[in-house]
This record gives C-alpha cells, structure tokens and sequence, in this order.
C-alpha cells in the first residue's frame, strides 16, 4: 500500500501534468476536460476541472471547455474576448449560450510529443524535481501564458536541476502583480490606481493585460486595439521606457525603440493592433 508521501507526490505530478497540457494547447484551438484526462491516459475529467478551478489562472484556461463545447461557467463573457482574439472558431455568437466548434477547434496532443511545464516559483521547481519523465521543463524559447520574468538569481533548487539545452533564467517576484481586464469598462480608474489609472487606452481596447511592481512602480501593459490609443493621447514621439519587468506576452525580442509619449510616466508603441507599453520605474 502505498504511503502519504508518495500518494502526495502522485497527485502533484499529475497537477503538473494537467496544466502541462493545457500550457500545450495552441491558440485557437481547445481540449475539453475528457480529452485534458484522457491524454495522460487518465477518466478523470472531473478532476482535471478541479484541478482548472485552484490553478487554471496560470495557464491559458479559456482553451479547455466542457463537452458541449461551453467554456468555465461564469467565465464566459471574458473567455469570449481570448477567442475573438485567438480567432477561435465559435458557434452561435451573438448569444449567451455561444460555444466553441469542437469539429473545428479541437485539439489533440501528438502522443510522441513531450508536454511542457513552466516554472512560476522555487515550490514550482522543488515539485518538477518529481514530475515524470516525459515532461519538460521549458525556460526560454516561444512565448508562453503568464511566466513572470525577472532579472534575478534562482535559488539554489532551481539552479541544481539538471536541464540539457536549457539555463535558469529566470525566477517568480513576490513584489510583482498582473492584472488581467476583459475591456476598457473593466479598466476603471479605482482598478487601476495600483499602476497610475493610465487614461490612453482608447474604448476599444480588450484583453488588457498589466504586470506592476509594487516596489519601483514600474508596470508593463498590453492590450488589442485598432485604434491603438484615446484621441489627444500619446501623440509625441518618445523613446520607449526599458522595462524593469517581463512577461511571456511581452516580445522576447523587445518592442520597437521609438513609441509615444503617454504622459505620467507611460510610453507605449502599437504593433499592428496590439499595443505594448511601460511605465519608467520612478514614476508611480
């Protein structure tokens, strides 16, 4: 009979490879719970939902829906954003009981292919010491959703694990919040005080995404926008801020140098409808 230990070490590995798979699941595409479960060889979709409820903010948890094709529950108005933007195939737009087209949308992991899992903190690196074989531990390359990125030594536990290909970069930064917001009428001022309530988003603006450190008041933000900023707004050229922190949605190549002036701090450049900006680290 097995002992806690090892029924503990169990459950965590199979926590790990849940949002592994989930980290895996491209944009515009979904898995349902059944096929996250039955990929690790696994029945337990309900599980796989629990497992979505604690921990699901960390990866992109709009791509795993329900068997009908719905997503989360009271999710569904912010999950509709990330799929008009990841160009989802949907059914029934327009309407509160819109689904994802599974025919079209639905991804299945190539069984050879090893999953991913990304380190968020040193608990995430002492747990992935004990993740199975076939995972990977991914530190740089392609973009990923929400690694939070610093310029910082890992602990020694990070440091000590034995990655070919690979070097620990990066580490998990307690004084450093993300913030997510469906669209600009998410984005009040009493919401956003934390970071200055920058007042150059212009209406349009969805899927607003901001990381700030509450120890320099620097921030970095993203959001979609054909209009890119408000009118009378950002209109003088400007060096971009260099950013005193990064995320998996900022560019890993950096953004252009030359952007806009958005006042209080704030400088910010469009690429292509996607807006990037940053605020200096002494202005808060």
């Amino acid at each position: 009979m097995p002992s806690n230990s090892e029924g503990s070490t169990s459950a965590e590995s199979f926590v790990e490879r849940v949002l592994a798979v989930v980290d895996s699941i491209p944009p515009g595409h979904v898995m349902t719970y059944g096929d996250v479960a039955a990929s690790l060889g696994s029945r337990a979709a309900r599980m796989v939902g629990q497992i979505m409820a604690y921990y699901g903010s960390d990866v992109p948890w709009w791509r795993v829906v329900r068997a009908s094709g719905h997503p989360a529950a009271n999710h569904e108005h912010i999950a509709l954003q990330f799929y008009r933007a990841e160009a989802t195939p949907l059914l029934g737009v327009g309407t509160a009981a819109y689904r994802v087209d599974l025919r079209k949308a639905r991804y299945s992991p190539s069984p050879t292919k090893k999953s991913t899992r990304i380190i968020r903190s040193t608990d995430d690196a002492l747990r992935l010491i004990r993740l199975t074989e076939d995972s990977t531990v991914l530190l740089t390359g392609d973009p990923v959703h929400r690694i939070r990125l610093a310029g910082l030594a890992v602990s020694a536990t990070a440091a000590a694990l034995t990655l070919t290909g690979c070097s620990v970069v990066t580490a998990f930064v307690p004084h450093v919040d993300s913030a997510i917001y469906a669209d600009i009428k998410e984005f009040t001022p009493t919401a956003t005080s934390a970071f200055g309530s920058p007042a150059f988003l212009p209406d349009d603006a969805t899927i607003i995404r901001v990381d700030y450190d509450t120890k320099t008041g620097g921030a970095i933000m993203t959001y979609t926008s054909p209009t890119h900023f408000k009118a009378g707004t950002c209109d003088k050229p400007a060096k971009m801020a260099a950013p005193g922190i990064l995320d998996s949605w900022w560019p890993l190549k950096g953004v252009p140098a030359d952007g806009f002036d958005c006042t209080s701090g704030w400088t910010a450049v469009a690429v292509g409808n996607q807006v990037y900006a940053s605020l200096a680290t002494t202005a808060k």
